[in-house]
């Protein structure tokens, strides 16, 4: 009995991808080599921003990967000139990929996702091939397709913020627009100085971080979409604050970290074309066993 259940734990970790980081909290950042182009998800540590690997998943030499997500047990990677979603486990393996919509409706100029009252949502802005255009493209946590929900030009972005999603747009009079759960459009969240918006993220003062893209900036808003503070950067794309009170950030020319206290931005990896941000949490193996070895005791018990 309990080699059956050694050999069903031990390949249960391995379909996790739990071998390949010691268990923790993570920050991912997606880009490219600027001297090798190799396409990676680098990894940093979430307190302090120092870098763990930059190499940690490898895409290839191509395309433009937007912004890796934690769904579940797997790392979800937008590809975004391909329009299609790698899937990949905890520990970096190759899972498959999502790359239609509807049935028979292929993705084109996909950008960030999100995670939304238990769905992901990626932000989608192509028309070839039959895609859909400016939309929301829905899926459950397992990767099933729900829905197409058509928004307004070029969505960058999704924020799951105060019981309402946030969507980033490119254009300048849109911005920051706030929709219901239900993807009904409310009341513009933030329209003002913010250009061109890619990432947002939530500090833990509770209010919204945006990179602005073409007004070089991070900006900060309250809850009621308030301008609170802005932070001069070039180009940012990925925006997040770090356990310490810091600003990580990323753009062309790397990964930068913004002390709040000296107002200076330090390079934590260069070379590198920095997109997205987001966090990853790989449990304990211990956890995970105590999981396994819970099922297959009810299973036996089930059986006998």
């Amino acid at each position: 009995m309990f080699n059956g259940m050694k050999t069903a734990l031990l390949g249960m970790t391995a379909a996790l991808g739990m071998t390949a980081v010691a268990a923790g909290d993570y920050l991912m950042v997606t880009g490219s080599n600027s001297l090798t182009g190799n396409r990676s998800v680098a990894l940093f540590d979430p307190y302090s921003g120092a870098l763990i690997d930059d190499n940690y998943i490898t895409m290839g030499t191509s395309g433009i990967h937007k912004h890796a997500l934690q769904v579940g047990n797997e790392i979800w990677v937008s590809e975004q000139a391909a329009g299609i979603v790698r899937r990949y486990s905890l520990g970096g393996s190759f899972l498959g990929q999502i790359d239609e919509g509807n049935v028979g409706q292929n993705l084109a100029n996909i950008r960030g996702m999100g995670i939304v009252d238990g769905s992901v949502f990626v932000t989608h802005n192509g028309t070839t091939g039959g895609a859909v255009g400016a939309a929301l493209i829905q899926y459950d946590m397992n990767g099933n397709w729900i829905a197409n929900h058509t928004v307004d030009a070029s969505p960058f972005s999704v924020l799951d913020y105060n019981g309402q999603m946030l969507v980033g747009h490119q254009s300048g009079s849109l911005d920051i627009q706030a929709y219901d759960y239900n993807v009904n459009q409310l009341n513009p969240f933030h329209v003002g100085d913010i250009s061109w918006v890619q990432q947002m993220s939530i500090n833990a003062a509770g209010n919204v971080l945006a990179a602005g893209w073409s007004s070089n900036g991070i900006y900060e808003y309250d809850s009621d979409g308030n301008q609170v503070g802005v932070i001069a950067a070039d180009s940012p794309r990925g925006v997040w604050e770090l356990g310490n009170g810091n600003i990580m950030w990323s753009s062309a020319a790397g990964v930068q970290i913004y002390d709040v206290n000296t107002g200076m931005n330090t390079t934590v990896l260069g070379n590198f074309n920095g997109q997205y941000i987001d966090s990853l949490v790989i449990p304990a193996p211990g956890a995970l066993a105590l999981l396994g070895l819970a099922g297959l005791v009810g299973t036996r018990r089930r059986r006998s």
